[in-house]
């Protein structure tokens, strides 16, 4: 009785699971260009899973400020203590930010980090911070060897680092697992560079190719396997990057417009319709809920 009672509780659960919905595919973004007020030039970097966007922008005077804005469109600028320049780069879902502070030329002085009103410095590990993760992780910085650069731009919550890897070969992304790098190559892309991850693995970044003797530049997404371009050609996009991405799916990143100027945007993912059931699926969910209250009941009774 035990082997048919296990075998009709699998059935039961077979026919129940086969209803399951997967998350919703996507059918494209919402695409929205944004500028801090009084800016020359936005350039926007990461998002964290309320849908806050941290970057930097240039002022009147050209120095640089970092800032923040929520997903209701209020900014806060971010002025590193010491800095001429201050840019910011991630944010987690804690709310901490991290970025750099620079001199006037733009030499690097200190990263930093910045959580309830307060800027803590680094101390120079790392200098150029570009991720953090909700443990406080942070990432950034270069790794130099003979004939090898590697760039850690972004790391989720599960350690996972997304980067740059220069070689002989040329200028790919990577993630980095433990100790195992894997090269992300964008297809048919002369150069690839990943700058983000989510929760889920999903990964945003850039890709250079080469159509019709001219150079395109692309954001992209690769999530389950399967690369896909992140159009802003309505935008008058002459170079975009991707460079976040939060559990929902929403993306922040910069582009230039037809004149090289550079503004953020974010790509609201828009999900696909859910399909609307056959009637005999219908039918057999019904069945196998049925099906399932009725091993229980036999289960007690047992």
């Amino acid at each position: 009785m035990s082997g048919l009672r296990s075998s009709s509780l699998i059935a039961v659960i077979a026919a129940v699971a086969a209803c399951a919905m997967s998350l919703p595919a996507r059918a494209g973004y919402v695409i929205t260009s944004f500028d801090v007020p009084g800016a020359t030039e936005t350039s926007a970097y990461g998002i964290n899973n309320a849908g806050t966007v941290v970057g930097y922008y240039a002022d009147e005077t050209g120095a640089y400020r970092g800032f923040s804005r929520t997903a209701a469109g209020v900014y806060t600028i971010l002025h590193c203590p010491g800095a001429a320049n201050t840019l910011a780069s991630a944010i987690n879902n804690v709310g901490t930010i991290v970025g750099t502070g620079t001199d006037a030329d733009y030499n690097a002085l200190d990263g930093f980090s910045f959580s309830g009103g307060t800027y803590t410095s680094l101390n120079g590990n790392p200098t150029w911070p570009n991720g953090i993760n909700d443990a406080g992780t942070i990432v950034g910085d270069a790794i130099y060897s003979p004939g090898m650069e590697i760039d850690a731009c972004g790391i989720n919550n599960a350690g996972v680092i997304v980067g740059i890897y220069i070689d002989d070969s040329g200028i790919h992304g990577h993630s980095l697992t433990g100790t195992t790098y894997t090269l992300l190559d964008y297809p048919g892309a002369i150069m690839t560079n990943a700058y983000g991850i989510n929760n889920h693995g999903d990964i945003v970044g850039t890709y250079v190719a080469y159509v019709d003797d001219s150079y395109l530049q692309h954001g992209f997404v690769l999530s389950g396997g399967a690369y896909s371009t992140l159009n802003l050609d309505s935008f008058g996009d002459s170079g975009a990057f991707a460079r976040g991405i939060n559990d929902g799916g929403m993306i922040s990143g910069t582009y230039r417009d037809a004149e090289g100027l550079s503004h953020g945007f974010l790509a609201t993912p828009i999900p696909e319709p859910a399909p609307v059931p056959e009637p005999v699926t219908i039918l057999g969910v019904f069945a196998g809920c049925a099906g399932l209250g009725s091993y229980l009941r036999k289960r007690r009774l047992a």
